[in-house]
Order: C-alpha cells, then structure tokens, then sequence
C-alpha cells in the first residue's frame, strides 16, 4: 500500500468521525426541541433516502422530460434554404414545422413547444449573423 493512498485512507476515517459527530450533535438537537417522548416516535419513524436522477451510461442527465426539435444547425440550414425571399418570422416558423413535418402533427402545448424552440433558433441564428434582420422585421439568409 502506497502512502498517497494511505493518506486518501486517513482522511476518508476523519470524514466518516466528522460525521458521525455531527449526526450525533444532530439527534441531541432535536430531542432537545422535540422532547424524549417526541425523539422516540421520531426514532421509529422510517427514514426516506433519495434517489439519484435518473443518468445516461455516461454520467449526464437523462433528457427523457425534454423534447429535442432541432439538431444541431439543423434550424439555420432549413431557415437559410425557406428563405428565397425575405420572410417574418412567424411565417418562417410555419414554414419550419411544415418541413419537420409537425404542422398538423403537434396540439397544443407541444405546438407552443416547437414554435419557441424555433424563434430561440432564429434568434440565435441572428445573433451569430448566419440570418439577417432587415429595418420592417423580415429574416433574410444573405446580405
């Protein structure tokens, strides 16, 4: 056994005795607010521990709540081949589901769900200038 992991050995028994200390001074706190009769009924109450989130086999989260309408550049480059003359962008938009082929396909909060999602692509396609917004408010793909 070397000394570095001799060392990690010590120091993860000091954390375990830290911790036990403070669970200690953690159950003299509540008999003291709760009383010794109160102490004992919390004593026999289960204790929950929580899970862990649900990860990939990666370690990151998993997105299984969030919908994924675009990959990535996708939204630029079916926006750059619609616009053949300058568009609103709520017309651009439609335009976007109608390619994606959810114009139709999506009720309600999912159809508010992708229409987001596409003006927050369009408005980061024109904060990286990959779109242009013209003076009346139309997107245009060049200049």
């Amino acid at each position: 056994m070397s000394s570095a992991s001799a060392t990690w050995k010590d120091l993860l028994l000091q954390q375990q005795r830290h911790l036990t200390a403070l669970m200690t001074l953690n159950e003299q706190m509540v008999r003291a607010l709760l009383g010794d009769g109160a102490s004992r009924v919390a004593q026999a109450l289960p204790v929950k521990v929580a899970k862990a989130a649900k990860t990939k086999g990666d370690g990151s989260a998993a997105a299984s709540s969030r919908s994924r309408w675009f990959e990535r550049g996708e939204a630029v480059k079916l926006a750059k081949g619609l616009l053949k003359t300058p568009m609103r962008p709520a017309d651009l938009v439609r335009a976007l589901g109608n390619a994606k082929g959810y114009n139709g396909a999506l009720k309600g909060k999912e159809s508010k769900k992708f229409e987001a999602a596409a003006h927050q692509a369009l408005i980061h396609a024109v904060s990286n200038k990959s779109l242009f917004r013209s003076k009346d408010g139309t997107l245009r793909a060049k200049r």
